[in-house]
């Protein structure tokens, strides 16, 4: 039920003006959780869940291995990312990786430095023969530029050791 509050105008006629208490209730309802959704949005943007940011890379070492990893959590399609594997005291000489084959599909490797001395591919996957210098510092860097939107998962193996490497690829 409507209730009709009147009001003088500057010329003096009165208005009819209606409220509707339990629209106005709601409506404030509505706004209030809007106004969240849009600051929620805001600080995932800011941690990195679209783009860079502190959430966007994921570092692990390599068990088993004289080696880190470095990948994105969160990509773009059709935009540039990278894979990069640091040395920690690796001793030197050949070291193969081996990217599985849904993760080379899904991520598109477009370039790699240092470039391999070796590659070529597997029942498993594409597979890269590196040399590195004895106490090398310099990381190996995958260039990749995903495709499609969705999940690309699979299985980077650096020396014998193997890491599980999960990206989210956005649109």
């Amino acid at each position: 039920m409507a209730v009709q509050a009147t009001s003088q105008s500057a010329k003096g006629a009165d208005l009819e003006i209606g409220e509707h208490p339990h629209f106005e209730i709601h409506w404030q309802r509505i706004q209030m959780a809007l106004f969240t959704i849009m600051l929620l949005l805001v600080a995932a943007g800011l941690a990195g869940l679209f783009g860079s940011g502190p959430l966007s890379a994921s570092t692990a070492a390599i068990k088993g291995a004289p080696f880190s990893i470095e990948y994105p959590r969160f990509a773009r399609a059709r935009a540039t990312t990278r894979i990069v594997i640091h040395p920690v005291g690796a001793p030197g000489g050949e070291v193969p990786i081996e990217i599985d084959r849904a993760l080379v599909e899904a991520l598109k490797i477009e370039s790699i430095a240092p470039t391999p001395i070796f590659s070529g591919s597997s029942d498993k996957g594409n597979v890269y023969l590196v040399a590195l210098a004895p106490k090398a510092k310099s990381p190996i860097v995958f260039q990749a530029q995903p495709e499609q939107p969705g999940r690309a998962k699979g299985i980077i193996t650096v020396g014998g050791a193997s890491h599980p490497v999960d990206t989210i690829v956005w649109p």
